[in-house]
């Protein structure tokens, strides 16, 4: 432990029973303390903030969140829930508008055309299962992490990690594009009154993204994790109500 006003000083905390239970870490009023042999750490004195800098400052700390140096980004962790919600958005938010536009083309090609809808949506499923599959098996090969550009840069040259890295680019900008623009369509066709409303609203829920991502992925991962288990639940109602109807239907027929 840190000699007295050299770092941190912890002081126990413990239950009714006397048992420790917690350490209350108080960090003491200096600028620059040293958390172990050789290592300094600035503290909330290094800098006095005031004046205008100091406010405005203080505002980009509310929004955004204070900032963190890099050794301790690696013990930001996720849950396993909110990791799943985060990670599995970028699938599900392609389900999320594909099938309305893959039925808008078979529909402008004809009502002949809407039978190859099954068969679209099974080649999809064949193709997420790939997917999965796949990353299954670079988790395995790179456990401690190992993006498209590195699995790529690895095994296939840097040719191939640098089209793998602007692939990723594209993907990324694009996503949010075709999300945001789906996210919109479906708010003005529930409320047609905000129909002049949708660059507005389109630009806001963009800010609202970008917002979030800034506060840091620990931060945020709840904020994103409630839309992408509510899709979840709303889409398996969706297809549990879907099946019963058609079901009755059938049987009304017969």
């Amino acid at each position: 432990m840190p000699s007295p006003g050299s770092g941190p000083q912890y002081t126990p905390v413990a239950d009714k029973e006397g048992r420790v239970t917690r350490y209350r870490v108080e960090f003491p009023h200096a600028g620059i303390v040293e958390l172990e042999s050789g290592h300094f750490e600035a503290t909330e004195f290094a800098e006095r903030r005031r004046g205008w800098g100091g406010r405005l400052a203080n505002f980009k700390d509310s929004l955004i969140g204070t900032s963190m140096n890099s050794k301790r980004l690696a013990e930001e962790r996720l849950s396993k829930k909110v990791a799943l919600a985060i990670f599995s958005s970028d699938a599900l938010s392609s389900t999320a508008y594909a099938t309305q536009e893959i039925l808008l083309v078979l529909v402008i090609a004809g009502t002949s055309a809407i039978h190859l809808s099954l068969p679209i949506a099974l080649a999809i499923t064949a193709l997420l299962g790939i997917v999965v599959v796949s990353y299954s098996q670079l988790i395995k090969a790179y456990p401690s992490g190992g993006g498209a550009y590195t699995v790529a840069l690895e095994n296939l040259g840097v040719i191939a990690g640098l089209i793998a890295a602007a692939s990723l680019l594209i993907d990324y900008t694009l996503t949010a594009a075709v999300s945001i623009a789906a996210c919109v369509e479906a708010i003005v066709s529930a409320a047609p009154d905000v129909d002049s409303a949708r660059v507005p609203i389109a630009v806001g829920l963009i800010a609202l993204i970008a917002l979030g991502n800034l506060r840091g992925i620990r931060e945020s991962g709840t904020l994103f994790s409630i839309p992408t288990y509510g899709f979840v639940f709303i889409l398996a109602g969706t297809i549990v109500i879907g099946m019963a109807r058609s079901s009755r239907a059938t049987t009304r027929t017969s």
